[in-house]
């Protein structure tokens, strides 16, 4: 095609609000013959399309402009000779704007760019292309931990081994517990959620993904708890006009001798992610040394004794699981949960048995 855009990438990425980030590119028209012109103009535009419940966002989040001829071109259309032109251009695009969304429920924001030779007389030459916008996780990857101490009944806490995730992977949750002696654990109720907020609609919480445990468990818990991302996890947004952001709750609900029941609730941030951005942050953390070793990830808390985690750190079976499968969100229905070869929760040595 005679007329081209060229970027330095077709994806950028935005950091947070108060920052920006360069796009820049050429647009290229290569001319087999003398051809007069009375524009040749480039336009970036962004578009947001949204729904939620009553409240619809339809808007232009984003244009820019740029014109290469010079002024009077369009009373008296310039002859451009045979070759190839070319005009550079560049732009920066602040971190408030929005993110691509694409394939959404919740709606569309697309970006694209768009060159157009204008010719008197004859069809205008017109070339198209899609720029992507994302953003880099706000945190850093690497184990996510939260504590939870009810007196007299439980102190536990759950790691989750690293904070940013892709659609597909799969969460791991090491949990470590002392449960008190009038005290047991009845089960463990993983839920796997993408909080949504598009303003001024209230928040709106969507269970993504259910993984129950019931016990009772002989004074040990699970080695680890593991929850698959499902494949149609939006990605984690944060921007003037909307905000996406999941969470791991781990409920667990213990019951005493004289029948009384009580729940200890955490929540762990999980962030999901473009997979590139994770093998990126991933890889720039081991570059820095600052990724923990698997064993470091895995040290019990300060207020553990080394006989205590000899004792409770269990790597014992569950005796019953539901669960909801990872993409197929309704066909959970039909499993059978007395198949164990199914819903067991695997322990980390069965499932990379030359790291254990």
């Amino acid at each position: 095609m005679p007329l081209s855009i060229r970027i330095d990438s077709p994806t950028v990425i935005l950091g947070d609000a108060e920052s920006s980030s360069l796009l820049r590119g050429t647009v290229v028209l290569d001319l087999k013959e003398p051809t007069r012109f009375k524009a040749v103009r480039l336009v970036l535009v962004g578009r947001a399309r949204l729904q939620w419940r009553d409240n619809a966002i339809k808007r232009t989040v984003l244009s820019r402009e740029w014109s290469f001829l010079p002024a009077g071109s369009t009373s008296h259309p310039l002859l451009l000779p045979v070759g190839e032109h070319t005009w550079p251009f560049e732009t920066m695009l602040e971190g408030h704007l929005p993110e691509s969304v694409q394939g959404s429920s919740y709606g569309e924001i697309e970006y694209h760019l768009k060159a157009e030779g204008v010719r008197p007389i004859v069809k205008n030459l017109v070339c198209r292309m899609p720029l992507q916008v994302w953003r880099e996780p706000c945190v850093r990857q690497g184990p996510v931990r939260e504590i939870v101490h009810e007196d007299q009944v439980i102190a536990y806490e759950a790691v989750a081994r690293k904070a940013i995730y892709g659609r597909g992977e799969t969460v791991v949750v090491d949990m470590y517990a002392e449960q008190y002696s009038d005290w047991h654990v009845r089960s463990i109720t993983t839920v796997f959620k993408e909080i949504v907020v598009l303003p001024p609609s209230p928040e709106e919480v969507r269970v993504l993904r259910f993984v129950r445990e019931q016990g009772p468990f002989d004074r040990t818990l699970p080695a680890d708890l593991r929850v698959r991302i499902p494949q149609f996890t939006q990605y984690d947004a944060s921007n003037t006009l909307f905000s996406i952001r999941h969470q791991l709750e781990v409920t667990v609900t213990l019951e005493c001798d004289t029948a009384m029941k009580k729940e200890c609730r955490i929540a762990l941030p999980i962030v999901v992610t473009q997979d590139l951005l994770v093998r990126a942050m991933t890889h720039e953390e081991d570059n820095m040394g600052q990724l923990p070793s698997y064993a470091d990830a895995l040290l019990p808390p300060l207020y553990m004794s080394p006989e205590f985690n000899t004792l409770y750190y269990s790597t014992s079976a569950p005796s019953s699981c539901v669960t909801t499968p990872a993409d197929e969100p309704d066909h959970w229905l039909s499993f059978d949960c007395n198949d164990h070869s199914i819903i067991r929760l695997p322990s980390y040595s069965e499932t990379a048995p030359e790291l254990a």
